[in-house]
């Protein structure tokens, strides 16, 4: 029963199952960064994670995100899905107007390789937003 519950606990580690758990995994990575940051997370089929991978360093108040880097990274790993975390040195989780254009760019360009963008996540002091969670 021990290594049953064990097992169970460790199989689910690194399981991505909602927006939380992306902001779990990435929070302590990201949360003392005095530059803005970007990161990937690429899942398995079973939205486990293959591998996180900073994508892109920048300075205050916005870092660029290029788009084909991280579909790259997917298809060389062999992933099915992605998710995009960056954070905001400010404090302020809110999505900026550049914010919702890379999503848009990066959803658009992943559907067409048949790779799934979960969410992006936006990392603040100590709480974050949600583009999926805000229906955005």
């Amino acid at each position: 029963e021990l290594y049953t519950r064990m097992k169970a606990k460790k199989d689910n580690a690194n399981r991505i199952l909602s927006s939380f758990d992306i902001y779990t995994l990435m929070h302590p990575v990201m949360a003392n960064l005095e530059v803005e940051e970007s990161w990937a997370i690429f899942m398995n089929m079973a939205s486990r994670v293959i591998k996180t991978q900073r994508i892109s360093k920048g300075g205050l108040s916005s870092t660029a995100v290029d788009v084909r880097v991280i579909l790259k990274e997917a298809l060389l790993c062999n992933a099915v899905s992605i998710a995009l975390v960056h954070n905001h040195p400010s404090g302020d989780p809110n999505p900026s107007q550049e914010d919702f254009v890379t999503t848009r760019r990066l959803l658009e360009a992943s559907e067409l390789i048949g790779i799934r963008l979960i969410d992006h996540i936006i990392i603040g002091d100590n709480r974050y937003t949600s583009f999926k969670e805000n229906n955005i």
